[in-house]
């Protein structure tokens, strides 16, 4: 099997200006006697007519660009915190604004790191050249304490082998959120016809997802009757376990979300077929979590038992294999571009195609490339782990401590952090310390810069 495959050059950054306006709930046992909520209603009304109306109005200018509607957000969140009280305020005067603000804070959506695109053609063809195509880009976006969400990019294939992405758009907007089906397991986002794609963020909604919404992988689907919809498989995440889920869409201003079920919904990786095969509804599985596998499904929600298409048995898939999205059908079968994980948690891309007719089973017999993309001649990409250094300034800064002779690395590393982060001498293994906002075990600035590398805040003194 031989497949050309080239690096196109294009870069999508991320880009930690990019924020939401989210409900924040203060603590509910600072003070002996009463919540924190009661303390701040009582500071707010407290304040003189004029000094409220000052401060609401500073709020609004200085927040007010980045969040559309935000008056109409403060209030809402004012109401909501006021009603867990049994409090009231008079809708719409400076102190219900000013109390608004008080909880409700700012989030960044992509502030650690924008990953995982999937691509499909996007609704809107108009306006193009010959030998042009629109897609739709999904993103996963990992923001603060990372917890990721859903985004979107536009841009346009073509001609020949240019790619290029449009600009991407603020203020965010994020959608209406209400029951589907009449039960909470099954939800629907609906944005409003205004806000651009780019735009639009699907944040985490219920219980399962409220550590995130990863690695969507987006097709449009066609019917066996000419209709379309785009349908997104994602990982939702808890804290501890793992949901998979599908997002659908018929013009991607309107998703619907709805659990999986069945034996092969139980780990990530799941990518739909872009059509219906014989009737029935087909997906590339990774139940076991290693071994690329293949299911199907009358409803696209019920899934069957996989039946194995291969594991990881080449070295540099020796840990274990996967997909990276969703099979393209060309005229010699199904294209399924796969990922391997080798020694030293080296990540590689390869492919394998999907033959009809070879396989009683199935109906899908493969073959594959033995070797992965390699990006150092033109047979294509290779995909490796590497340090994210110049794109992730938390880290940035981090890495600069952990190399400041005579001081301890400062903040607490993920896994991955900890895997890729070195220095001269080798990998750097930082201690555990306290979390922002308690006491420093050595408060000390760094010599070279003067800041103590704790999300890039100034040098401070433990009290």
């Amino acid at each position: 099997m031989t497949l050309l495959a080239r690096d196109a050059g294009l870069e999508l950054d991320h880009d930690v200006t990019r924020v939401v306006a989210q409900l924040f709930l203060p603590g509910e046992s600072i003070a002996p006697m009463k919540p924190q909520a009661e303390l701040i209603a009582e500071r707010v009304r407290a304040l003189a007519p004029e000094q409220a109306r000052q401060i609401a109005r500073d709020l609004l200018d200085a927040f007010g660009p980045r969040h559309p509607d935000l008056e109409a957000l403060f209030g809402r969140n004012a109401d909501y915190v006021l009603g867990r009280i049994g409090e009231h305020m008079e809708s719409g005067s400076a102190h219900h604004t000013v109390m608004g603000g008080t909880v409700t804070n700012e989030y960044s959506v992509e502030g650690a790191a924008l990953c995982n695109p999937s691509i499909a053609p996007h609704p809107d063809q108009t306006g193009l050249l010959d030998g042009q195509l629109r897609v739709v880009v999904s993103l996963r976006q990992i923001g603060e304490g990372h917890i990721s969400s859903l985004g979107f990019v536009t841009g346009v294939i073509g001609p020949g082998e240019l790619f290029t992405f449009d600009s991407r758009h603020t203020p965010l907007v994020t959608p209406t959120i209400t029951s589907a089906e009449g039960r909470w397991s099954s939800y629907r986002a609906e944005f409003p016809p205004q806000a651009a794609l780019s735009q639009r963020v699907l944040m985490p909604v219920i219980d399962d997802e409220r550590n995130g919404i990863e690695d969507a992988r987006l097709v449009l689907f066609t019917y066996d009757d000419g209709s379309t919809e785009y349908r997104a498989t994602y990982t939702a995440y808890d804290g501890r376990s793992i949901i998979p889920r599908l997002l659908t869409s018929r013009d991607l201003l309107s998703f619907e979300s709805h659990p999986l079920t069945g034996p092969a919904a139980t780990n990530k990786g799941i990518a739909p077929f872009p059509r219906p095969i014989k009737g029935e509804l087909y997906a590339l599985v990774r139940s076991d979590g290693e071994t690329n596998g293949l299911a199907h499904s009358p409803d696209g929600l019920a899934w069957g038992r996989e039946t194995a298409i291969r594991g990881p048995v080449l070295p540099w898939e020796i840990v274990k294999s996967g997909n990276c999205g969703s099979p393209i059908e060309t005229d010699e079968g199904w294209l399924v571009i796969t990922h391997g994980v080798g020694p030293m948690r080296v990540y590689s891309m390869g492919a394998m195609l999907l033959e009809s007719g070879r396989s009683e089973e199935s109906d899908l017999g493969t073959s594959r490339t033995d070797d992965p993309f390699d990006g150092r001649d033109a047979a294509g990409l290779r995909a490796q782990r590497r340090v994210l250094v110049r794109r992730h300034p938390a880290r940035r800064s981090r890495l600069a401590a952990a190399r400041c002779r005579g001081q301890p690395h400062p903040g607490r590393l993920s896994r991955s952090d900890r895997a890729a982060r070195r220095d001269g001498r080798g990998v750097v293994s930082p201690p555990r310390v306290p979390r922002r906002g308690s006491r420093l075990s050595d408060p000390r600035p760094c010599r070279r810069t003067g800041r103590n590398h704790r999300r890039g805040y100034p040098a401070t003194t433990a009290g």
